[in-house]
C-alpha cells in the first residue's frame, strides 16, 4: 500500500470529536491543513460527515421545538382569562372500577329521572334525566358545539336561538379568538346572553365533541368534555349538560352513559371539596336511563 495511504492512529482519537461537536478538528484535516495526504484526507472527509450527522439532528429537533412552542403560544394566546378555558384533552383513563362502583348509590329510579351519590362526596349528587336542559334550573349548562364555532343545529341551534344576540356575539367572539383551532375535549365558558333572565343560567361552557363511533381517542375526547367543563364550573352550584355526541353525533349511548359517569365520579375525587351540588345530564327521550342503570 502507498504510504500515502498509511493511517496514523493519533490522526483519529476523539479529541477532534470534542470541539464543540461541530467536528472541527477533522474538517481543517480534510479541507484546510496543507500536506496532508489524499487518503488522509478522505478519511478525514468522512470522520468529519459522521460527526455532523448528530449536529444536523440536534439542530432539526430545535427548529422542530421553536416551531411548536410557536404553535402553542398561538394556540394559547387566544384566553383572554386562563381560567374560563381548559385547552386539553385528556385520555380516557379506564371503566369505573368494581370499588369505583361499590361507592356509588344508585337511588330508586323513575321513569324520567335517575340519581346517583357518591360515598366521597355526600353533598353532590348527579342526576340523569329525561328533560329540557332550559328548565334544568342550573347556573351553567353545557353547549355542545363543533370545532369550528360557527353554530349549528341540535342543542347548538337551540341555544343560539334562546341566547339570543348577546349569546351569539359572545360565542363568534371566541370563534374569531380560536381561528379554526378549537380541538375536541377543549371546554370554554362565556355569558349566556338572554339566558340569564328567561332562565336564570348564568354562563355557557362551550365544548366540542367527538364524532362517530368509538375508539380510544374519541372516548378520551368526550371524557375531556365532561371533565373540563365540570372544573371550569366548579365554583358554581349546579351545571346541566346534554347527553354530549350521542345525537347527530352518533357516538354509541352506552360508551357515553359509561365515560361520562367516570368523569363525574373522576372530578369529585380530584375536587372533593367542590361548590357544585347538583350535576346532570338531560336528554329528551328516555331510553338512555336504562344505560346509566346498567352500569351499576
Amino acid at each position: 500500500m502507498s504510504s500515502n495511504f498509511a493511517l496514523n492512529p493519533l490522526d483519529y482519537d476523539n479529541s477532534y470529536a470534542i470541539w464543540g461537536g461541530l467536528a472541527t478538528g477533522h474538517f481543517k484535516k480534510a479541507f484546510v491543513e496543507s500536506g496532508v495526504a489524499f487518503g488522509h484526507r478522505f478519511v478525514h472527509s468522512l470522520i468529519a460527515l459522521t460527526e455532523l450527522i448528530p449536529v444536523i439532528g440536534q439542530i432539526a429537533a430545535l427548529f422542530e421545538k421553536f416551531i411548536v412552542s410557536r404553535q402553542l403560544a398561538i394556540g394559547s394566546s387566544s384566553p383572554k382569562n386562563a381560567s374560563s378555558q381548559i385547552l386539553t384533552t385528556l385520555p380516557y383513563p379506564n371503566d369505573l372500577s368494581a370499588i369505583e362502583k361499590q361507592a356509588l348509590t344508585m337511588m330508586a329510579p323513575n321513569a324520567d329521572n335517575l340519581t346517583f351519590k357518591f360515598a366521597n362526596a355526600s353533598q353532590t349528587q348527579l342526576n340523569i334525566r329525561a328533560q329540557n336542559i332550559f328548565n334544568s334550573g342550573a347556573e351553567v349548562i353545557v353547549n355542545a358545539a363543533n370545532t369550528h364555532l360557527g353554530g349549528g343545529g341540535g342543542i347548538d341551534g337551540l341555544i343560539h336561538e334562546k341566547g339570543g344576540k348577546a349569546y351569539t356575539n359572545e360565542h363568534f367572539k371566541l370563534r374569531d379568538d380560536f381561528k379554526g383551532s378549537f380541538k375536541e375535549g377543549y371546554a370554554a365558558i362565556i355569558g349566556s346572553g338572554d339566558l340569564k333572565a328567561a332562565n336564570k343560567i348564568d354562563n355557557v361552557i362551550v365544548i366540542a365533541g367527538p364524532q362517530g363511533n368509538t375508539d380510544a381517542i374519541k372516548e378520551g375526547q368526550l371524557y375531556s368534555c365532561y371533565y373540563n367543563s365540570l372544573v371550569l364550573a366548579q365554583n358554581k352550584k349546579s351545571i346541566a349538560f346534554p347527553s354530549i355526541s350521542t345525537g347527530i353525533f352518533g357516538f354509541p349511548k352506552d360508551r357515553a352513559a359509561e365515560i361520562s359517569l367516570k368523569a363525574v365520579n373522576d372530578f369529585i375525587r380530584d375536587y372533593p371539596n367542590t361548590n357544585l351540588k347538583m350535576i346532570s345530564i338531560h336528554f329528551l327521550k328516555n331510553d338512555q336511563l336504562k344505560y346509566y342503570a346498567d352500569i351499576c
